[in-house]
């Protein structure tokens, strides 16, 4: 939710269905609502034992949530109201990913019907060729370099933390239906150069995987 509103961290909104309130428990701090989960008491509406379990924490600073009003203010008056905000969001993201593609020389994720990417995120293949493990060595050429199927987990997890570390960014990556991708979101603050600038530094990385270091950090 900070993220989408562009309000401070720790201003969220937290909705859970009735059946599984129960299942909930905090990851802070609670006050005099704390109830185990085997005393609580499945409640529609009122104070529920859900509701006490979150209603005081003292510990926590509560002014992140008097930005709410500004942040939706700025949406409507500044962006343009939330469908403006959607249908850029959307567009910009199965553009910038399709440029992406070109890039690298891959693909985008999409399904037969053409409906996966209806909406603010898309997926990119990077250009990492995955293999069996003893084909990884057979001289077969390819438009990318090869890796194990093997190795494709561990270079995918080792991808992600290293766009935090050395690019200042997060690029969630994963090892998905025989390839390596990217997943990459629509933002109103972003353009199609944001997305090229993502594609050169993942192609960086993977030329970095290939050199292996990812396996030399790995090990």
């Amino acid at each position: 939710m900070t993220r989408w509103l562009y309000v401070p961290r720790g201003c969220a909104v937290l909705y859970v269905p009735a059946r599984n309130q129960e299942l909930i428990r905090t990851t802070l701090p609670t006050s005099h609502g704390f109830q185990t989960p085997s005393n609580r008491k499945l409640q529609l509406g009122g104070n529920s034992s859900f509701v006490e379990l979150f209603k005081k924490v003292s510990t926590v600073d509560p002014t992140p949530y008097v930005c709410v009003p500004e942040a939706l203010k700025f949406r409507e008056e500044q962006c343009g109201g939330e469908e403006r905000i959607r249908d850029y969001c959307q567009h910009i993201a199965l553009t910038g990913g399709r440029r992406m593609a070109e890039v690298l020389r891959t693909e985008i994720l999409e399904n037969k019907s053409n409906s996966i990417n209806q909406c603010s995120f898309v997926n990119v293949r990077l250009p990492l060729t995955v293999v069996s493990a003893q084909d990884v060595s057979v001289p077969v050429e390819t438009e990318h370099p090869r890796i194990s199927i093997d190795d494709a987990p561990g270079f995918a997890k080792w991808i992600t933390e290293r766009a935090v570390k050395d690019y200042d960014t997060m690029i969630p990556t994963k090892f998905y239906a025989g390839a390596i991708w990217s997943r990459l979101s629509g933002q109103i603050y972003l353009e199609v150069v944001d997305f090229e600038w993502a594609a050169n530094s993942l192609q960086e990385m993977c030329q970095r995987v290939m050199k292996g270091e990812s396996r030399s950090e790995m090990s």
